[in-house]
């Protein structure tokens, strides 16, 4: 492409990098610095330091992205399958709650819910139950 071309379709903006952009600012901040407002740099330094922070906890390891993008088909296949499989184990659980609903213990029940955690492959149902009288279970 024409540089003369690209100039022009961009209304005479030339695009840069966030990282020559905040370098270009930190080159010339002792000179503009001496007449801004205190206040004003101070956001200025707070923007400055945030984008830096951002661009550093987006870089990723270039062996993984290159992993991921090799096994991208396996890597789908497995979280439907995982998905499947935490479905099925959520419809057993819900089938244990409804024998524990049925059973003579459901009334000393105070809470119930189901508690997921994104690295489970389950759920857990979780019973907050009064306590019980000991014969419930001596029989």
């Amino acid at each position: 492409m024409n540089a003369e071309k690209d100039s022009v379709e961009l209304c005479g903006f030339k695009p840069i990098t966030y990282n020559l952009f905040l370098n270009n600012i930190e080159e010339k901040f002792e000179i503009y610095s001496q007449k801004a407002p205190n206040e004003h740099l101070v956001f200025l330094k707070d923007f400055i330091m945030t984008m830096k922070n951002l661009q550093k906890q987006s870089e990723v390891d270039s062996k993984w992205l290159k992993y991921f993008q090799e096994k991208d088909d396996d890597i789908k296949t497995l979280l439907a399958e995982i998905a499947v499989f935490r479905k099925d184990m959520r419809m057993k659980l819900e089938q244990l709650e409804q024998l524990f609903l049925e059973s003579e213990i459901a009334c000393h029940f105070t809470e119930r819910w189901f508690w997921t955690h994104p690295t489970f492959f389950g759920d857990v149902l979780v019973y907050t139950i009064v306590q019980i009288n000991s014969h419930y279970f001596l029989q």
